[in-house]
């Protein structure tokens, strides 16, 4: 009986030395929680990771429910997603994850591993595997210029026929490359100025998203540098102008608009060439215009301002507005020998800025023969980017010069003495557009030769240097064989949206939409 009582006593002893010991644990105890397993992005063939992280005590272990990409693992210990997604990986792929202690129940958290296509791939979301191409029956059709909307609707401007002129053309396109119907005609819009030809080179969208187009048309004597503005439905808006319209003849002989910039202000710039009597040549003329296409007296003379550069031609064909207000103009002019790269800063009432260059005017020289810019880009540090051609000796080549913004030096930090010239295949190429991403890379858009026809070029440059960014296309460089490509854009989401045209039965307006 004694012996009976002293093992009962045993037990209750182990009984309430395990229930103090439960408690003392329970009491020490945290439930797993997930505080992080948000949706996370890869790329094909580079270098990802995401960590998966969780709270509680004991520290918590993971599981992971669903099918991984090949080339990326999970380490159910650290919580740690990494890898390299091979090739043809890209897509979406659901996953739990459950994270656990032993003692409370397990969290779980669903959440979705993306993998995008390498940069510079074609973003098959958009038209037929990338590709867009708009024809206007027998007729050709060329996309000269590019804007993207706040709701990211694309815009291209360019020219088409009325089977008698050439006349201002504009096609509208939803995210997904399908042209709007809410505007114009099916997403397109023609607009004859005067009973000659006109083309629209360049293209601004207000802040109330109404649209610009700038370029050339026929006063019956002369090309004139021409405006029509739009609103959003793609009717002429009849408070600009005449109708929508603004022509402006400069001097008595032909003019023409190649860029267009809006200010801050909403005052509307362009840039390109007029013929200057008084020298006998060809210069740098910049417009500004009101809100309501009056020309602004304030600026240059009676609204216009003209720069002759050396003795030679001078044109115009890309603008830029600097966060202060000046605006670069970007072309070429002759040295007495070749054509060479040209930059005019103006004041924001038009005179020329004396502490750019020498009086306002920047030439650069690359190579030995012929070169010239067509496109300009400022970056968030206030340095100039001008894209276009130079030659190598056999065939023309992508060249960027990049300037300090002070006082139109160049930027020795960038490529050879702050010059790049980039050859594609064997044949000639030549950048017409360019585009700043944010994060400070570079690109470059135009086209070059595969030995048969002409193909969408673009080349994208690391910012810090201009080295040719490797992680895009091939060593920097993504040919698309289409045909001509004049215009850029790089929508809100990185994506790169190159405009221009290509043999679709005639010549098309033809868009392509780039992963970056």
């Amino acid at each position: 009986m004694k012996s009976i009582k002293y093992l009962l006593g045993i037990v209750l002893i182990f009984f309430v030395a395990v229930f103090f010991t439960s408690c003392s644990s329970s009491s020490n105890s945290v439930a797993p929680a997930i505080t992080s397993a948000n949706n996370t992005v890869f790329t094909e063939g580079a270098s990802g990771t995401f960590t998966v992280t969780a709270t509680g005590t004991p520290t918590p272990t993971f599981a992971l429910t669903g099918a991984l990409p090949s080339g990326v693992t999970f380490d159910i210990t650290t919580g740690v997603l990494s890898g390299i997604p091979d090739t043809g990986t890209s897509g979406t792929y659901p996953l739990t994850i459950t994270a656990s202690n032993g003692i409370f129940p397990d969290a779980t958290q669903n959440f979705t591993l993306t993998v995008n296509p390498p940069p510079g791939s074609l973003d098959t979301n958009f038209g037929a595997g990338g590709i867009v191409t708009t024809s206007f029956g027998s007729y050709p059709a060329l996309a000269l210029a590019l804007g993207i909307q706040s709701d990211g609707k694309i815009v291209a401007a360019g020219q088409s026929s009325n089977g008698s002129n050439l006349v201002f053309t504009l096609v509208r396109y939803d995210t997904g490359g399908s042209p709007d119907t809410t505007f114009g005609t099916g997403g397109k819009v023609t607009t004859s100025v005067g009973s000659a030809d006109a083309q629209a080179d360049a293209l601004g969208i207000q802040s109330d998203g109404k649209i610009v187009a700038a370029g050339t048309s026929s006063n019956g004597s002369n090309y004139v540098i021409t405006l029509v503005r739009y609103k959003t439905d793609g009717s002429l808006d009849t408070t600009f102008g005449t109708g929508g319209i603004v022509t402006t003849s400069v001097g008595s002989s032909d003019a023409g608009a190649n860029a267009l910039g809006i200010q801050s202000d909403g005052k509307i710039v362009v840039a390109g060439t007029s013929y200057n009597d008084d020298v006998g040549n060809y210069v740098f003329t910049l417009v500004m215009y009101n809100t309501d296409g009056s020309l602004d007296t304030t600026f240059g003379t009676g609204g216009i301002a003209t720069t002759s550069v050396g003795s030679g031609t001078a044109q115009a064909y890309a603008l830029g507005i600097q966060s202060d207000g000046k605006i670069v103009a970007a072309g070429q002019s002759n040295n007495g020998s070749n054509n060479v790269i040209t930059l005019v800063r103006y004041k924001t009432d038009g005179s020329p800025d004396t502490t750019f260059g020498t009086g306002g005017i920047v030439t650069t020289s690359v190579g030995s023969s012929d070169s010239q810019a067509n496109a300009l880009g400022i970056q968030s540090d206030g340095e100039i980017v001008a894209a276009g051609q130079s030659s190598n000796g056999s065939n023309s080549v992508f060249t960027l010069v990049r300037y300090n913004a002070t006082d139109g030096s160049l930027d020795t930090t960038f490529g050879t003495g702050g010059k790049v010239t980039t050859s594609v295949g064997s044949g000639t190429a030549q950048a017409n557009a360019l585009g700043i991403q944010s994060d400070g890379k570079i690109v470059a858009a135009g086209q070059s030769g595969n030995g048969s026809n002409s193909v969408f070029t673009l080349v994208r440059y690391n910012a810090t240097d201009g080295s040719l960014d490797a992680t895009f296309g091939t060593n920097g460089i993504v040919t698309t064989p289409l045909g001509f490509c004049y215009a850029l854009g790089i929508q809100s989401d990185g994506m790169i949206v190159a405009a221009g045209y290509s043999f679709n039965g005639s010549l098309a307006f033809t868009l392509v939409r780039y992963w970056p």
